[in-house]
């Protein structure tokens, strides 16, 4: 005749406490406040250095702010004399954009932009592209003509222009890329009759290339 027998648990059984659960909970939580302390880290780096660029660019466009004119046929009398000799010139960039010449903090690299405005040897004017035409392709059925592509490229000038005087050092026209041949055949809108197609605009670092000759002189 069998036996009931009662469940004793041992003392090692006891002892046991299932804290896998627990644990895994702790860890997300620190995890999870790691996390969001190091976004709140981020995000105020980022506010922090975004606020000293502001006050960095508006210093510099204040300080800078009559070399403007330079690129309109002015001069400033503080600024440096420029020569050609071996040396590095320092020169801040003005570009004539849709609000006409404004400074460009970013056209010169840092190890070339003056600190002061009396340290100014060089303004470096760079004006608007200009769309230059280059040919118009015909379309149409038998001899009849319903639409036109017509391609351009963009050119743009730089001048070099010291500060002090006025004087023109040096001058540039730089051309772009044109855009894509004519397919034989296009497809065209319904109210696409004429069609421009403008090449890619000179990229910076083109200019930049140029212009560091009369920058940095060996």
């Amino acid at each position: 005749m069998g036996r009931r027998i009662r469940y004793r648990p041992s003392a090692a059984a006891e002892q046991f406490v299932p804290v896998g659960k627990a644990q895994g909970d702790t860890l997300l939580g620190q995890k999870a406040v790691v996390i969001i302390v190091a976004g709140f880290v981020l995000l105020l780096a980022v506010f922090v250095g975004g606020a000293y660029f502001i006050m960095q660019n508006r210093k510099f466009q204040s300080e800078f702010a009559p070399l403007a004119g330079v690129c309109q046929g002015k001069w400033v009398g503080q600024a440096s004399a420029y020569s050609s000799a071996a040396g590095l010139h320092p020169a801040v960039a003005v570009r004539d954009g849709s609000e006409g010449w404004q400074l460009d903090s970013y056209l010169i690299p840092g190890g070339v932009l003056p600190q002061s405005l009396g340290e100014t040897q060089l303004v470096l004017c760079l004006g608007k592209s200009q769309a230059i035409y280059i040919q118009r392709c015909p379309y149409g059925e038998d001899t009849t003509v319903t639409n036109v592509i017509d391609r351009y490229y963009l050119q743009r000038e730089a001048r070099l222009i010291e500060a002090k005087t006025g004087r023109l050092i040096a001058v540039q026209t730089f051309k772009g890329s044109s855009p894509d041949y004519c397919n034989k055949k296009e497809w065209f809108g319904k109210d696409d009759k004429t069609v421009s197609v403008t090449g890619p605009d000179i990229p910076d670092s083109e200019i930049q290339s140029w212009a560091s000759a009369h920058f940095s002189i060996k």
